[in-house]
Order: structure tokens, then sequence, then C-alpha cells
């Protein structure tokens, strides 16, 4: 069963076993947000959008919120089945892609050689970031979810340490040898639960590459199908 955002909160803050003093409720949420992206940048978030032809349409609307630099438009198959299984064909790359439509201001996945007919389906497969909310998540994997968790109690450790290192800096006691032991150690146990996470590589790589093809497309009957023209249809 998925956890959505709450269960991972507590989940963190369990591993930490810290105070809501020491460590904030919202800090944890940052942690796992911070985590889940990181997450992304491994295995995003899969998406499945299908899409009826009617014998003209050759481009349909991207999902709400497209993010050009940060979702990727990888597949897209047709015909589609009515239960929703593939055919014999395959659009591969150079066959559709994403664009921006300057006439209606809207991303566009378009195709290039097919106009689907009347009742016919394509299904486009893209990758998006992935997202957890209180009531929603995109993570069905429980592997990812115990990642994101333990890299979000990596970070939290870290907060910690330096919180505790703060305190030593403006103390010479017994207290600030002690504060002082406490941030080494949530400093070894941010190495570890790193570790476990097994995204420790992905830290600092680029978030996942924007989604396929980013130059201007125009439709126009007169001109040969090279370069950025098109010879059929109409978006």
């Amino acid at each position: 069963m998925s956890r959505y955002l709450p269960a991972l909160t507590q989940a963190v803050k369990d591993l930490c076993g810290a105070s809501d003093d020491d460590l904030s409720r919202a800090a944890i949420i940052a942690a796992v947000n911070r985590a889940t992206e990181i997450l992304s940048r491994r295995s995003p978030a899969t998406v499945r959008a299908t899409q009826t032809g009617d014998g003209s349409t050759i481009a349909w609307t991207a999902p709400t919120g497209w993010d050009q630099e940060r979702w990727e438009l990888t597949y897209a198959y047709y015909p589609i089945l009515d239960d929703g299984e593939a055919e014999d064909t395959e659009l591969y790359p150079e066959n559709f892609a994403c664009r921006w439509n300057t006439s209606s201001s809207l991303w566009q996945f378009r195709l290039y050689d097919v106009i689907p007919a009347n009742a016919k389906h394509v299904l486009f497969i893209y990758n998006r970031p992935h997202s957890i909310t209180d009531t929603t998540t995109t993570i069905a994997n429980t592997d990812d979810e115990d990642a994101v968790v333990n890299l979000a109690t990596s970070f939290c450790f870290r907060i910690l340490a330096a919180k505790y290192i703060r305190i030593t800096s403006g103390a010479f006691s017994a207290d600030a040898i002690n504060y002082g032991d406490r941030s080494k150690q949530c400093l070894e146990l941010a190495k570890n639960y790193q570790e476990l996470s097994g995204l420790g590589t992905y830290l600092n790589s680029d978030t996942a590459s924007g989604a396929t093809g980013s130059l201007d497309w125009h439709s126009e009957p007169d001109f040969p199908a090279i370069g950025g023209w098109l010879t059929h249809g109409t978006a």
C-alpha cells in the first residue's frame, strides 16, 4: 500500500528520534520533498496518456503543468486497442514530439507521419518527476519509498548536526562537549542513511532530461517534409 506524505514524514521523524523543538515538521517535509526530487533523477514517474483520433487531428494538448525542462515524452504507440494494449505499430522519437503551439500558446503532443483514424487510439508515454502530497503519490514501489525515507532521514540528521554545532560554538562546558559528540554522531548517521538510500550518486547529478525536442514546428502543405516543416493536417 502506497504511503502518502504524512506517513513518510512520520517514518523520518521516528528514525531521527528528535523532538519537535530540534526538528520541525516543516523541515522534515522539505527533506522528503528534496529526497523525492533526487529519486526522480534515478527513476521518474512514468505516465500514460491515451488520445482518440478523428481522422484529421495530429496534435493534442499536453497534460496540465507540462514542464519542458523536467518532463520527457518518451514513446508513442499507434494504434491502441480499446483495452489499452498496443497493436503492432510503435512510433519512435522521429515520429512524435512535444511542441509549443504559438497560435494556442500550449504545449502539444504532436505526431508527424500518422493521422489517427476515427475512434482509433494513440498512446503517449512520458516521464515526470515524482510528487507526494497528503493524499496522493506517484511512487508505487515500496523500495523507492524506503529510499526517499532514508535519504530524507540523512538530510534531517545533517540539520541536527548543524544545530548541535551552533550550540557548542557559544558554550564552554560539559554540555558543549556533549553536543559536540551528538553532532558527530548525527553526521555519521547522515552518512549511513545516505548510503542505505542508494541515491547518493544522484545528489549532484543533473535533473531528468527535458521533453523530446524543442524546435518550433509549422504546418505548411506547400513545403516538403524537411527541417521543421510538416506536410499534413492542422493542429
